[in-house]
């Protein structure tokens, strides 16, 4: 696998261990990694990215802040 495959696992096993329930997509259309449900009705599009194989898992402080002004309905 990829790298960036690789890291997808790495983050939707960590969801996974913190007691969320991960939904993986069949088709890679909608740029959607994975889709986490945090209650009865409320779910949560993902989209994962690994920027360097010299990153440490879960150093975030690599990656640069994102700012979704109009972010699309879930």
């Amino acid at each position: 696998a990829s790298f960036g495959k690789r890291q997808e696992y790495v983050v939707i096993s960590e969801l996974l261990k913190q007691g969320f329930d991960v939904y993986i997509p069949l088709v890679d259309d909608q740029q959607i990694d994975c889709i986490i449900r945090r209650g009865e009705n409320d779910y949560i599009d993902i989209q994962i990215k690994a920027r360097s194989k010299d990153c440490l898992p879960f150093d975030a402080g690599r990656f640069a802040a994102m700012n979704i002004p109009e972010p699309r309905d879930n």
